[in-house]
């Protein structure tokens, strides 16, 4: 019998290429110019754009170009990652400051100076108590010894006078007293005496009383008045015919409470009008 002959070897795989090339993975998509591979999984890689390695890094496909094109969007760069040392100087622009949001905080010490200060923007509420002294007011004129400093003017002026000190000496003259300043509550109690009244000046509304003059026509027993606010109230202080009949034909003479006329009425009728004047003490 022949002896059976030995198995075959297997065949040996294929050497191992000491690189695997781009080519030799099966792509996702296809490359283009300045693109690079970018590993997905086992077999499998797609095509990317060059992106700047760390600075000496042995990966850098050394495919990247300056400037970058096209330019890096907002949605490219992280939140936060713009930090105080990426701006430059001056790269912030009024444009790019966000409404009401320079707080007090932002402000250095003394950055608010007088150019940065909006004209009649400063009022009472904003300065500070006893911060306003006399040397931060303009002057119009110099100090003399005695003198205080006194606002002249709504620019805050001011001009240097003499202090007022009581008693007053001189005293006030006519000229130093505004027309119409001196009033019922700065006359002293019986200062107007006669002499002080212009003659003529005393008018009847100025007197405490009044004269109603009441005819009673001729052949009637009573007149009356018209309606008469003041003398609502008022006193019959006397009455004295001007007209007619004497005063022994007189009956009555009576202030309506409501309209203050005043009536008067006679024993006998005369055949003429009779007039009498009726003196009141107003109401």
């Amino acid at each position: 019998m022949r002896p059976k002959r030995p198995p075959k070897p297997p065949t040996p795989p294929p050497p191992i290429p000491a690189v695997v090339k781009p080519e030799d993975l099966d792509a996702i998509n296809p490359p283009a110019v300045n693109k690079i591979p970018t590993y997905i999984s086992p077999g499998k890689f797609q095509w990317n754009p060059s992106l700047p390695g760390p600075k000496g890094d042995k990966g850098d496909p050394g495919a990247i170009t300056r400037p970058i094109s096209p330019a890096v969007t907002a949605d490219e760069i992280a939140a936060g990652a713009v930090t105080a040392l990426k701006l430059a100087t001056d790269s912030v622009e009024t444009a790019k400051i966000k409404d009401l949001n320079v707080t007090t905080g932002k402000l250095a010490v003394s950055a608010v100076t007088q150019p940065k200060i909006a004209p009649n923007s400063v009022g009472w509420s904003e300065l500070k108590d006893d911060s306003v002294q006399p040397s931060h007011i303009r002057a119009t004129n110099e100090p003399v010894t005695g003198q205080v400093p006194a606002v002249s003017d709504v620019q805050y002026n001011f001009d240097f006078i003499t202090p007022v000190t009581r008693p007053l000496d001189p005293p006030v003259a006519t000229e130093e007293i505004g027309a119409g300043a001196v009033g019922s509550s700065q006359l002293a109690v019986d200062s107007v005496t006669t002499e002080k009244i212009q003659n003529g000046a005393v008018t009847s509304p100025k007197l405490g009383y009044k004269a109603v003059s009441v005819t009673i026509p001729a052949l009637a027993l009573s007149g009356s008045s018209g309606p008469d606010p003041e003398l609502v109230g008022g006193q019959i202080l006397g009455s004295y015919p001007s007209v007619g009949n004497a005063l022994v034909n007189l009956r009555e003479i009576v202030i309506a409470p409501a309209s203050g006329a005043v009536s008067v009425s006679i024993w006998a009728a005369v055949a003429v009008d009779n007039t009498f004047n009726v003196v009141v003490l107003r109401g």
